[in-house]
């Protein structure tokens, strides 16, 4: 039995995401992009995690540094970006910039070129 509702992506169309930062107490928008325009619509899966890559500096951010979030992005026939939030929370701590990670997964109508996108968090105080 197989399951032919969704049609295999175009190897030619990907999804990409981009590294972003944002102060300490406020958000961070990312952006994740397609190739190019399609007549059909793509889906993708993102989430907010702890980035175990990351190198020194910057230092890894506590997962109580951000909110643990994630959703699904559409791309409607013709859209070629979309947009997510994550919120960034605020201390009083004299720290260095810090680092997690959005990943992307569950492609549906295209193929994911880079699952990881850096997020830095940057120190106000």
């Amino acid at each position: 039995v197989s399951d032919d509702d969704d049609p295999p992506p175009p190897p030619d169309v990907t999804i990409s995401i981009a590294d972003a930062s944002g102060e300490e107490g406020a958000e961070v928008r990312f952006t994740v992009t397609l190739s190019k325009a399609v007549n059909h619509q793509v889906r993708v899966r993102w989430a907010s995690e702890f980035d175990f890559d990351a190198d020194y500096p910057p230092y890894p951010a506590l997962t109580s540094e951000f909110w643990n979030m994630s959703g699904w992005l559409t791309f409607d026939p013709g859209e070629t970006t979309q947009t997510a939030t994550v919120y960034l929370n605020d201390d009083n701590r004299n720290e260095p910039d810090e680092v997690f990670a959005i990943i992307l997964s569950q492609p549906q109508g295209a193929t994911i070129t880079n699952t990881k996108a850096t997020m830095t968090i940057i120190d106000n105080d």
